[in-house]
């Protein structure tokens, strides 16, 4: 049983075809998985539960003086009926500045959380600031970035519900996450292209096994085999062949089931009719295919956002007119492993958490790398994180063309001196599938590489250490094998 939560379909001058999305009403059937507490042990426990449908708002009273604090926090839920519910505040006072976060936007909802602990002898551990991650935006910080900091990587999932410790303030906090994939269990992309030809539809698989594809500056005709549940099943040709000596066949080879597709891109023709697909790229989880065909016209994309593709559908005459894809997120499915961190042990720990892929960094260089932001990709959505370190020193900004350009790896050198600063990153290089950037700082110490270029790994997230400088940096791979 599910609900209807968003349609697609085709159109020109009239409604040519409607398709629906399905969102599963029942979310019992799968476990919960707890993250935290952070903070102290004061206060009493308390626990808004973990069978909310989605958080809605928040209302967080903040206290802005010698020793700030959050004062107290309040959580709406919509429950699985469609009901806002109003959990009762945990903490003890409402007297402060009150900040109302409101995710009223029905696609929106929570991923992470992070903030700040004040851990002294001297006073009670409580929590100092919030900052919330929502699949749309960074919210915050709310409170006084100082102390220990924490924070609830990225899972895959979306928060459900809160549980902690208060009294006279917020003393501790942790989420509950329900995995993204469970609500979502697949879904279509697409087409693009044109709007000629006759419908084709492949349906769903277990995953695509390989690919042949006619193309010259077009796509002529694209052939899929699939895997279901072990075995091979291929489709017809989609387009036909032509004769022209400049056309080539190429397959598509991929080592299913370690290696499976998570995006595709391509060109369309944007202004003589018919409108049909000039080229196409292909990514997996192990590398790109492409492009096939000539890169003109106007640009389309599905990125990856943590899902494999498991079918296609389109339409097609003499050419490849269109293109869509059926997806399923399989975050849930593929642990993720760590590489790092590289550097020094100074500082105070940090975590960006784990996204999609990444999109940019902003990196300040002074006689060491002073700081790094990454912005991320996550599931489509541009993800700003807290900047690591300091600010003194020369800003140099990096800008993947994203998705078209796609991270490989970092690399670069670690001063070990015993001077000051202590053991730091030296120096940076940003290492693309159009080039290299940097490096950044000077190029001389101990080298490393995050990863290695035989591993060929995609980078999901960074993590490491930073004061005023940035100590130490990691990552967050997604494995293949």
């Amino acid at each position: 049983a599910g609900k209807l939560v968003g349609f697609f379909g085709r159109s020109g001058t009239l409604l040519d075809s409607i398709g629906a999305h399905i969102e599963l009403f029942s979310n019992k059937l799968y476990p919960f998985k707890s993250v935290g507490l952070f903070g102290g042990s004061g206060g009493s426990s308390w626990d808004d539960g973990n069978h909310h449908a989605n958080v809605r708002k928040i209302i967080i009273v903040f206290e802005p003086s010698t020793e700030p604090i959050i004062e107290s926090i309040t959580f709406q839920y919509e429950e699985e009926d469609g009901d806002l519910r109003l959990c009762e505040r945990h903490g003890g006072t409402d007297q402060g500045e009150i900040h109302v976060i409101d995710l009223s936007d029905s696609d929106e909802y929570l991923t992470s959380i992070s903030g700040y602990i004040r851990s002294s002898s001297s006073c009670p551990t409580v929590i100092r600031s919030l900052t919330f991650q929502s699949n749309k935006r960074t919210i915050g910080p709310v409170g006084d970035e100082k102390g220990v900091y924490f924070s609830s990587p990225t899972t895959g999932g979306k928060i459900i519900g809160f549980y902690g410790r208060s009294g006279d303030h917020l003393d501790a906090i942790g989420v509950y996450f329900e995995p993204i994939s469970h609500l979502y269990p697949i879904k279509s992309i697409g087409p693009f292209g044109g709007l000629g030809g006759n419908a084709w539809d492949d349906g769903k698989f277990s995953g695509v096994r390989e690919i042949e594809i006619m193309h010259d500056d077009i796509i002529h005709y694209i052939f899929f085999c699939y895997d279901k549940n072990g075995e091979p099943v291929c489709s017809n040709r989609r387009g036909a062949g032509t004769r022209n000596g400049k056309a080539k066949v190429t397959k598509v080879q991929l080592d299913y089931p370690r290696e499976y597709l998570t995006s595709i891109s391509g060109y369309k023709r944007e202004t003589d009719e018919p409108i049909v697909v000039y080229s196409l790229t292909f990514y997996s989880n192990k590398g790109r295919y492409g492009p096939f065909g000539k890169e003109i016209g106007r640009y389309f994309g599905y990125p990856s956002t943590g899902s494999k593709i498991i079918g296609f559908y389109g339409t097609s005459g003499s050419n490849l007119d269109s293109i869509g894809v059926y997806a399923e997120p399989i975050s849930h499915l593929y642990p993720f492993k760590s590489l790092g961190p590289f550097g020094g042990k100074g500082g105070d720990p940090w975590d960006d958490g784990v996204h999609t892929d990444v999109r940019g960094f902003d990196i300040v260089v002074g006689s060491v790398i002073e700081s790094i932001r990454v912005e991320y990709d996550y599931n489509g959505s541009s993800v700003q994180c807290s900047k690591h370190g300091g600010d003194r020193g020369d800003r140099h900004e990096v800008k993947l063309d994203y998705p078209k350009e796609r991270l490989i790896s970092i690399s670069g050198y670690i001063r070990e001196s015993g001077g000051s600063p202590p053991t730091v990153v030296q120096s940076l290089q940003i290492h693309t599938t159009r080039g290299i950037y940097g490096p950044f700082g000077k190029a001389k110490g101990k080298k490393f590489c995050i990863p290695s270029y035989a591993i060929g790994d995609r980078i999901i997230g960074f993590y490491g250490r930073s004061g005023s400088h940035l100590d130490s940096i990691g990552a967050r791979l997604e494995p293949y094998n």
